[in-house]
């Protein structure tokens, strides 16, 4: 039942985020001949608050470089902030980068028994 799933839902009440822990950190990506790394953005405004990486391309500057990863939410641009910004606008942020561009993202980390849990309730 309902009652047994929210039980194990709620076994650690002393974490706000449910189980989920958040990483920040900031990589810089060294960019290719076509003045790229190799990511596409979800998200933005107007719809959204926060932009976020749908897809890392395969053989790109992001993908060797390891770091980043789809979901990985996307905070900011050579230490600027892309909150409320359009996708097309950080997009932009990055191109105008030339050789190398940092990008500061969070990464959410499931507990992975809220994990596992979660997977059974979604299918």
């Amino acid at each position: 039942g309902v009652g047994a799933v929210m039980k194990f839902l709620s076994h650690k009440p002393s974490n706000p985020t449910g189980g989920m822990t958040i990483t920040s950190g900031v990589v810089t990506i060294t960019k290719d001949q076509g003045n790229l790394i190799g990511i596409s953005i979800g998200g933005g405004a107007p719809l959204c608050p926060c932009l976020y990486i749908v897809q890392v391309f395969d053989n790109t500057p992001a993908a060797k470089e390891g770091t980043l990863e789809s979901g990985d939410e996307l905070v900011g641009v050579n230490g600027q902030s892309v909150k409320g910004k359009t996708k097309v606008e950080v997009a932009k942020m990055i191109q105008a980068c030339k050789g190398e561009v940092q990008i500061k993202y969070n990464k959410l980390h499931a507990d992975p028994q809220q994990g596992k849990s979660l997977d059974i309730i979604l299918k």
